[in-house]
């Protein structure tokens, strides 16, 4: 499904990636663990086309994506959720969706549907602004937005981090339906090491703007991967 190839970025003169190679193979959720700071972020933002690379390239189901601008990556059909949870703060919940709905090409009700049967706890405030949601509800939110554009691959950037414990359990059981049920292929983020073992079926471990180790998360032990993030 996706191939990041030998990605290198820098912010100005600083290097962050250094050659970063990783593999999602398709209908499958990759769990990118790695200590803060180590460039997992960038990853992310890099293979969704919002920093500007200066080597390696982005594939998606075999075709080089290296040159497309975000826009035309979602068209192919990769969604992102960032760290941070952005929407239109002013929109009520219903119009964050229709808004996203309305940049599809399918532009299909449904997708509302079936993004509102994995996030209840939305359907009671369709009404209400967006800037006056929790945390939690933001995110998933961000999440029901993401999946509206009914992508084949979503990219989830530490999606539970700083979410009250009643609803990180929701978000968490809402990813793994995500791919389970449809198949669709997540690389996510995730600080929490035994939910990221439990709910990936491939793992990578990062430090210093490279990845260092990956492979089937039945195949390595939990200590395992615990020693490498503590490198």
């Amino acid at each position: 499904m996706l191939q990041i190839d030998n990605l290198q970025v820098a912010y100005g003169r600083t290097q962050v990636l250094f050659g970063a190679s990783l593999e999602v193979p398709t209908d499958s959720l990759m769990v990118l663990l790695g200590r803060n700071g180590v460039g997992k972020s960038t990853l992310m933002k890099a293979t969704m086309g919002l920093m500007k690379t200066f080597g390696g390239r982005v594939l998606f189901e075999g075709e080089d994506i290296t040159g497309l601008t975000p826009s035309k990556r979602v068209k192919r059909g990769i969604a992102y959720v960032p760290q941070g949870r952005e929407g239109f703060p002013q929109l009520s919940v219903r119009d964050n969706l229709k808004v996203v709905l309305e940049a599809t090409e399918h532009k299909q009700q449904s997708a509302i549907d079936e993004a509102l049967d994995l996030f209840p706890r939305l359907v009671p405030i369709l009404g209400r602004d967006a800037g006056f949601l929790s945390g939690g509800q933001k995110q998933q939110l961000a999440i029901a937005r993401a999946l509206v554009t009914r992508p084949k691959l979503v990219l989830l950037d530490e999606p539970t981090e700083g979410i009250q414990p009643s609803i990180i359990t929701e978000i968490e059981d809402a990813i793994a339906a995500m791919n389970k049920a449809s198949g669709l292929s997540i690389l996510l983020v995730e600080q929490h090491l035994e939910f990221a073992l439990s709910i990936g079926d491939h793992y990578g471990v990062m430090e210093h703007g490279e990845i260092i180790s990956s492979g089937a998360t039945a195949d390595v032990a939990e200590s395992t991967v615990r020693d490498l993030i503590a490198v």
